[in-house]
């Protein structure tokens, strides 16, 4: 009868240990697809970021602008005979 318990006990052991280590693998497959996915998000909103913040300086950056405006000044004082 001690038998019967103990072949019952490893039977359902190594089952439940299958089962565990089945659970195991999928989560790992599951977690390493979110993290690539995760990863590919963060690379992408880097992008944008990137992206972003050039179009940001470019817009901010008038010196150019202002230069022109100061040639264009130089220029009117010049026509008028203004110093």
């Amino acid at each position: 009868m001690a038998n019967l318990t103990k072949e019952y006990f490893d039977k359902h052991l190594n089952s439940a240990v299958k089962d565990i280590k089945s659970d195991i693998k999928d989560l790992k497959t599951s977690t390493d697809k979110k993290f690539k996915e995760l990863s590919e998000n963060i690379e992408d909103l880097a992008g944008m970021t990137a992206r972003g913040f050039n179009e940001v300086i470019l817009k901010l950056d008038v010196r150019e602008r202002v230069e022109k405006l100061e040639l264009e000044m130089k220029q009117i004082r010049e026509a008028i005979n203004i110093h």
